[in-house]
Formats: structure tokens, sequence, C-alpha cells
């Protein structure tokens, strides 16, 4: 059987592919807001440079454009830290809001354009992973004979600015000591009236109470946030330390990507120094030399190991020995005797 007629399109409704399209297109960017949302809700971070300072409550006094080809700001971020810091303060804290806000290129570069203009500054490194020691090590040495008597110590790294006749001192300070209370006190007394300025690199603003013992110590504080600064953690400073609020003088936004490091690394480095393996517990006797401390902790690890007793090498005595040098030159501070130059 067929149809008298041929079928007619009547009633028929064509489908809209372009309608279709642009209702799809609208959903998936709703679904992509409504995301970001949700994850900035959990996460939340510092999304520019005037969302730290306002929960901070100090002023943004420099904020670094983010790009990767130009380099960085120095003469603007050094007029910008003068202008908050007193005529009388010699001793400032930079302080990252975060773990790895403070980047080591930046605290070089900054010291390094300073030193120029005052002279002398030196710079007390407090902070959990010596990064910066690095990025100093690349400048040339100090060759001047107006430096003071302690900076040729081996606690104290000499080095020049590299562009000007300024001079960079970097003494590595133990985080635990400076975490006390008046901890740097006996440091600053001994070496700041013979510098032109001071910098003291703190742990991160998040770490609580340790960072507001070596902040506080200084005469004013700026603290470096990123964009990966947590605010929810910035805002219990004003809640719960009223006195390190009122130091803070200043943000300065790093806007650079690819600045935060992993903060495991320094704690396995830190727990590698410190473990049993790596370092003998032994106490040695109140007149042994420090030659003899490490011949003593060099014999223990022999006698701990598969290794049959008798006389120690002299590679694993040298290289104990180069480990205790080591660790004084960038963990203690040894106290200058005599009067300084």
């Amino acid at each position: 059987m067929t149809l008298a007629e041929s079928a007619h399109s009547v009633g028929r409704v064509t489908p809209k592919l372009f309608r279709n399209v642009l209702a799809g297109a609208l959903a998936a960017l709703l679904l992509a807001v409504v995301v970001v949302w949700c994850a900035y809700l959990r996460r939340p971070t510092v999304l520019d440079g005037r969302a730290a300072a306002d929960v901070l409550g100090v002023p943004l006094i420099a904020d670094i454009p983010g790009g990767r080809g130009g380099g960085l700001p120095t003469d603007r971020l050094v007029a910008a830290m003068s202008s908050v810091l007193a005529p009388t303060g010699k001793v400032i804290a930079l302080t990252p809001a975060g773990p790895g806000d403070l980047a080591p290129d930046l605290v070089a570069a900054v010291s390094a354009n300073w030193s120029d203009d005052q002279g002398i500054v030196l710079i007390l490194d407090a902070s959990p992973v010596p990064d910066v020691r690095g990025a100093l090590e690349r400048l040339p040495p100090a060759v001047s004979g107006e430096l003071p008597r302690w900076a040729h110590e081996p606690t104290c790294m000499a080095r020049s600015s590299g562009g000007g006749n300024g001079h960079l001192l970097y003494n590595r300070v133990a985080p635990a000591r400076a975490a006390r209370p008046g901890g740097l006190a006996p440091i600053l007394a001994d070496r700041a009236p013979v510098v032109d300025l001071v910098i003291v690199l703190t742990p991160a603003l998040v770490d609580l109470p340790m960072t507001a013992a070596s902040a506080m110590q200084a005469d004013a504080v700026i603290v470096v946030a990123t964009g990966e600064t947590r605010i929810k953690e910035l805002s219990r400073v004003l809640r719960d330390w009223p006195a390190l609020s009122e130091r803070m003088v200043g943000v300065v936004h790093d806007g650079r990507p690819g600045l935060r490091r992993s903060t495991d690394r320094g704690a396995a480095s830190s727990r590698g120094v410190s473990s049993p393996a790596a370092v003998a517990r032994v106490a040695p006797s109140p007149g042994a030399s420090r030659g003899e401390a490490a011949v003593g902790s060099a014999n223990t690890t022999v006698s701990r190991g598969a290794a049959p007793a008798g006389p120690v090498p002299r590679p694993l005595v040298d290289a104990a020995r180069r480990t205790t040098a080591d660790a004084e030159a960038t963990d203690r501070y040894a106290r200058p005797t005599g009067k300084q130059s």
C-alpha cells in the first residue's frame, strides 16, 4: 500500500544548532564559575596585593608585576621601604606572609641596592631554610678594609654589592635562638652599632609565635606576600598579636609566578643534619678541643657501623671536621671578643 500524496514537513521543528551551542557554552561557563568560587572559598588566597594589606591593616608600599621578562624594580622597592622606615630606625625585619613567599633573589637585590646607599648592611638570617646565603654567594667577595673585624670570622660572610661601594655581611642565626624573647639582643648590641642597616629575615608570619619573637626585636616589619598567601591565617595576627601588628609598616606584593618552593625540602635537610645517622650524639669532655670532638664523633660512627674496630681512616676524620666547621659557620653565632674596629 502506498500513500496517495507525498509526506509534508508540516509541524516538524528544525533543530537550532547555534542556539544549542550557545546554551551549552553558557551552562559550561556557569559551571566553571561555580567551581572556581568553591575552590576560592575552600582555600582563599591573595588575588591581589591589597588583600593582604587590608587584612593586616597596613599600606601596600610596592607591587612587583607578574611578568617573567622584566627584572626586579630594585630602586622602587628600596625607595618604598625607606619611606616607611623611621629616620632613627636601623633594624628592619623582612617577614614572608607564608612559607616560601620571600624569594632569595629579592633579598639579595634589595640588600645590595640598599648597601650602595647606606654603606654596610648586615643580614641576620633566622629563617627556617637559609636559601638567601646561596643567592648572596654569587656576589663578589668584599675586599674593603673598612669592614669590622668580625666580618672576617668564619661565622660571617662578607660580600660586595657588585655595582657600587656597598658591602653585605651575612650571619646565620639559629631559628631556636631567634624565637626566644630577646634572643637577637646580644647580636644586635654587638654588631648593629658598627653597621649602617640591619635586615632580619624571620620565619613566615603564619608561624606564630615563633615569628613574633624575632620580628618584634626590629624597629619596623615589612611583610612580603604572593599570590599563594592564605588570608585566613593572616587575619589572626591583628587579633592575637597586637604588639606585632603595631610594628608592621607595609606590605610588598610579589606577583612573579613560580616563586613558591616545597617547604618539605628544608625540613628534610634539617632532619638529615640532626639525625643520629648524620651526627653521632657523643658528649665530649669539657676540656676536649673542637677537633677532638669531631674525631670522637667519627670514632663512634665507625664503631657503630659494620666496620671493624681500629684506627679511624683519615678521610672520615677530615669529613667529620669539615661537617663541624660548616655547622658552626652557618648555624651558630660566635660573640666577637675584644674591641670591634
